[in-house]
């Protein structure tokens, strides 16, 4: 047995997230069901604003608001 308390256990059902995590089953689902009707295999979600501007503002974050992904 370990003694070291910064270790996170992945094995509990659910499994541990971070307090930041976030739950993004309702959206992919929400964009996956219209690509099945479609045939559409690939969706391009774009990380950047309309301008290509270097920070983007919260409002245009679309690949982190559907995939949790922000890094």
């Amino acid at each position: 047995a370990s003694a070291r308390t910064d270790i996170r256990d992945c094995s509990t059902d659910p499994p541990y997230l971070p307090p930041t995590a976030t739950n993004t089953t309702a959206r992919l689902a929400a964009l996956r069901a219209p690509m099945g009707a479609r045939r559409v295999d690939a969706y391009i979600v774009p990380s950047t604003d309309a301008h290509m501007s270097e920070y983007i503002a919260e409002r245009d974050a679309r690949l982190g608001w559907l995939t949790g992904f922000t890094g």
